[in-house]
């Protein structure tokens, strides 16, 4: 899937700060872990997104404000999905630093939520 410079800025720049925010937990983290976890975290931020705009798409925010949702963090299929993707791209990894792998996971769980409710959800309920 293809995004923006300036959406891949935007997804770099939440991930640096989320990976700063956590550091010192993230230190203890394996690989697998850190990339999982990164995995997670950019799936979730690109869901968020999604869910403001069904919300928006659906005339239920009101004043500028959002409700607050669940995400799906505890979904066996997405801790699966981020394993998978660690299996299939173990090799990208090898010479990146904590920080690197962060925001390389990161990036690809946004990509692959962006993906799944942006280009398809969202055109389904707009019938596009």
């Amino acid at each position: 899937m293809s995004i923006s410079t300036e959406l891949r800025n935007k997804i770099k720049s939440a991930s640096s700060k989320s990976y700063e925010e956590y550091s010192e937990e993230f230190s203890n983290l394996s690989t697998e872990k850190l990339l999982e976890t990164a995995y997670i975290h950019g799936y979730n931020c690109a869901y968020n997104i999604y869910d403001v705009a069904e919300e928006k798409v659906e005339g239920m925010i009101k004043n500028g404000e959002s409700p607050i949702k669940d995400v799906p963090v505890k979904s066996i299929n997405l801790k699966e999905d981020a394993r998978n993707y660690l299996d299939k791209n173990t090799n990208n990894l090898k010479n990146l630093n904590s920080s690197e792998i962060y925001n390389y996971g990161y990036e690809e769980g946004f990509k692959n939520a962006w993906e799944t409710y942006i280009n398809i959800e969202m055109n389904e309920e707009l019938g596009a």
